[in-house]
């Protein structure tokens, strides 16, 4: 079951692969790849290169709503380009079975209201960077 996991050098990520490699001892096939998320040949060549991929956890992001704010061209880059990027690199992989992406709680914005079910709405928020973790929503 080969599984495509990015953002796997940010905490989420590395618990996560470090979660999945203790499932599969020993690790015969483990690779890393250091590659940006937003690099649409690079991720395009890497699925090709490998079509047997069923699952993909998609955990890379540029976190932090004070750097958006700082660099936003680095945020837009990174976090809809790369989310874009990861869609379009899915569509090419035949066996695809599973994609997860993780969201971030800054799709809440500025909620007093403090809640953890997946049933919340977003926020409308003053954020200009509440909008990129909801895009995955859109078709």
């Amino acid at each position: 079951m080969p599984i495509l996991v990015t953002g796997a050098v940010g905490f989420i990520g590395h618990h996560t692969c470090q979660a999945l490699l203790d499932l599969l001892t020993p690790h015969p096939g483990f690779r890393f790849q250091n590659l940006d998320i937003a690099d649409r040949d690079g991720m395009t060549e890497l699925v090709r290169a490998h079509p047997e991929i069923t699952g993909v956890i998609h955990l890379a992001a540029q976190a932090g709503v004070r750097h958006s704010l700082i660099d936003p061209y680095t945020y837009i880059q990174t976090n809809l380009m790369g989310q874009v990027v990861m869609l379009e690199a899915a569509r090419l992989l035949p066996g695809l079975q599973h994609f997860v992406y993780a969201s971030s709680s800054s799709v809440y914005g500025a909620d007093a209201v403090r809640r953890s079910h997946s049933g919340r709405k977003a926020h409308p928020g003053v954020q200009p960077w509440r909008h990129g973790p909801r895009l995955h929503l859109c078709r």
